[in-house]
């Protein structure tokens, strides 16, 4: 295989035998050094050394058909650079990596917060003003359903709450120049269903939005803003924000050279303009290096400043968004992790077949770029059956940095997790008991994806012994997405917990927003919340249908007992009732998000949910009139109990108050338009 490196000590492009990369990679964190890695003795870094290690892990780039590029930097210059596998499939021309591009997913957003920053420091955007103030220049509002306004201080630092939309825009279009949303349309669709404050909530659709906001008060638009604050002074002449139509035969995996045709011929899952700025960055490995070397040095390459000293500070602020002072956290948009109890900053990233990875080891001087092109998409992958060397190829991102740091980076000092944190609460035991899960959002959303979100798997902690906790459930993709071993913990610090046979252990950050918990090892927004008992849809949806199929059986009451007034006014409200609840609630899982939020079709919504209303208005009048007839439904002229009939209707009336109250749960009552 046929492998393109630079060297930026030489300046120049050497071809010989070698390598490539796949990835799908998580940011692993540690806050005590595991065991087996103390002592272990730290190699120099040098450009040899960096190339030999790349070559190991990405050598099957081109054997199964991917491409990958990786950047190395260190001490205020790019150390090395080599690109793996082949631009240009047809043609057989390699990827050069200071010119063939890759798509960087959510590292994008580490851009799009130094932009917001500019932004602010400029004078441009006020960032505790509502935001609102900017989106109406080009037409947008919020549609919030919180008191607290919208700010990009709060957006910034992740503690907005969190936005709905819906996951089909978010990848639609081939056409670069055809990825907008109408502005009438997106202020239907962009609302906070998570309340503001609390704890940090990692989120697509509002970073998007501050790229948006960003747009909105300059009046220019996303791609621009980058080029001009960080691109041009950076001298990152290649990259580009998303992927225009004269770029496309420079994307890695692209067969045709032609502008004019390329972007029809060789189709990439594009981000809607709105939700670009969360991750639709197109940038070359050289590019890469530049920036990432302006990052260590606090915000500027040579005289060239990208962030003053004052906002390069804001921006890697971690102390706010710390749930646990031992456990990584967001600074603004740019997160901490730790491998091998080596501290990082950096960013994470997927979209369609692309993924990457940029990781900062700031005490060393050292930084990785690693991006991969893998032939698979990322966003249907559960569709996908990878072949044993496409897994080999998607494992390489995170084999190599995990290689990389335990051999060029010196290790910290030795355990810290076993000394007491100031301002962390204690908690029992059985305080940390529950079952936990992502951070839910809390305000009105559709329907369907606030019972997706119950129907998920759960982890579940219980109490082990006086000093122990034991960790099961969830599923295999559970575990791939927090990072969990189910078995046995041992209590060995301040709501810290090591894994009996594993070198990790899970930290309970305890507040007045809830219990949170995350591996050691785990990412800053991966860890879970405690959740309450209710979110189980043993509780709050499987009684829905159960208790709506019941009330329809109430037909055949009514034709047994249709000669009998007070019998048969209750049948029909059992029926009825829950004939149209049934409609109702169908129709809100199956057309609220593409008839009211796409559409904004609000007169088909107030149909249904009028539907749904009277059904309502029906069901409460089953236990009234029950109550009141209960001689006739319950007791026979010779004042014997009806077992039957009478606790049949009175089924019929529990089953009404449940239906009634369920709806109410799921904030189905008052609703007509929203």
């Amino acid at each position: 295989m046929i492998r393109a490196a630079v060297r930026r000590t030489e300046l120049r492009v050497v071809k010989r035998e070698g390598v490539h990369v796949p990835t799908a990679a998580l940011v692993i964190v540690a806050c005590a050094m595991p065991p087996a890695l103390r002592g272990q003795e730290v190699q120099e870094l040098t450009a040899e050394a960096a190339e030999a290690l790349a070559d190991q892990h990405f050598r099957i780039a081109l054997e199964v058909g991917g491409a990958a590029v990786v950047t190395v930097v260190k001490d205020g210059e790019v150390l090395w650079s080599g690109g793996y596998g082949l631009a240009n499939p047809q043609t057989g021309r390699l990827v050069d990596p200071e010119m063939t591009l890759f798509r960087i997913g959510s590292v994008t957003k580490v851009f799009t917060s130094i932009v917001a920053l500019q932004l602010i420091e400029g004078g441009v955007i006020d960032p505790l003003t509502n935001v609102n103030t900017y989106l109406a220049n080009v037409g947008v509002e919020i549609d919030d359903r919180f008191d607290d306004p919208v700010t990009m201080a709060d957006l910034l630092s992740l503690h907005a709450g969190r936005f709905e939309w819906t996951y089909d825009y978010y990848y639609p279009v081939f056409d670069d120049e055809e990825a907008g949303v109408p502005a009438e349309e997106l202020s239907r669709r962009l609302w906070r269903t998570k309340e503001p404050g609390g704890v940090s909530a990692y989120d697509n659709n509002g970073v998007g939005l501050i790229g948006y906001i960003a747009a909105a008060a300059t009046g220019k638009s996303y791609r621009d803003l980058v080029r001009e604050g960080i691109f041009e002074p950076l001298g990152m002449t290649h990259s580009v924000a998303g992927v225009p139509r004269d770029r496309v035969p420079d994307m890695v995996g692209c067969h045709d050279e032609n502008p004019e045709t390329a972007y029809q011929s060789c189709p990439y899952s594009l981000i809607v303009a709105a939700l670009r700025p969360s991750g639709g960055m197109t940038v070359t490995g050289g590019d890469m290096g530049r920036f990432m070397l302006a990052l260590l040095a606090g915000g500027h390459l040579g005289d060239t400043h990208i962030l003053s000293p004052r906002a390069f500070v804001e921006f890697t602020d971690f102390a706010s968004n710390k749930i646990d002072p031992r456990l990584p956290a967001f600074g603004r948009l740019i997160y901490e992790s730790y491998l091998g109890g080596r501290r990082a900053i950096g960013h994470d990233g997927g979209v369609g077949e692309f993924q990457a990875t940029m990781r900062l080891y700031s005490e060393s001087a050292v930084g990785i770029f690693v991006a991969v092109q893998t032939g698979l998409d990322w966003v249907n992958r559960e569709t996908i059956r990878p072949t044993a060397e496409l897994r080999l190829l998607l494992g390489a991102r995170m084999a190599f940095e995990r290689d990389f740091v335990n051999r060029f980076v010196p290790p910290p000092s030795p355990g810290i997790v076993e000394q007491p944190v100031a301002g962390t609460q204690r908690a029992g035991l059985h305080a940390l008991a529950g079952r936990y899960w992502m951070p839910l959002g809390k305000g009105k959303r559709a329907l369907q994806d606030r019972m997706f979100e119950r129907l998920q798997p759960a982890i579940t902690v219980s109490v082990s012994g006086d000093d122990g906790i034991r960790v099961f459930g969830g599923t295999s993709d559970t575990a791939a997405t927090f990072v969990l071993i189910d078995g046995s913990y041992r209590q060995a610090g301040l709501n810290y917990f090591e894994h009996e046979e594993h070198s990790t252990g899970i930290i309970f950050g305890v507040s007045n927003d809830g219990v949170y918990a995350n591996r050691i090892d785990g990412a800053a927004f991966r860890f879970l919340e405690k959740i309450p008992w209710h979110y189980r849809p043993s509780a709050t949806i499987y009684p829905l249908p159960v208790a709506l199929l019941f009330l329809l059986t109430g037909v055949i009451y009514w034709y047994l007992r249709r000669k009998d007034p007070a019998k048969r006014r209750v049948a029909m409200a059992a029926t009825v009732g829950a004939a149209l609840v049934t409609v109702g609630v169908l129709a809100e899982l199956e057309f609220v998000i593409t008839h009211l939020y796409h559409r904004g079709n609000v007169l088909f919504a107030v149909s249904w949910r009028t539907a749904l209303h009277l059904g309502l208005v029906g069901l409460i009048a089953v236990p009234v009139l029950v109550t009141r007839n209960w001689r006739a439904f319950m007791v026979t002229e010779k004042g014997r109990f009806k077992w039957a009939e009478g606790s049949y209707t009175a089924a019929l009336g529990v089953m009404a108050v449940a239906v009634v109250g369920l709806c109410a749960y799921w904030g189905l009552v008052g609703n007509f338009v929203r």
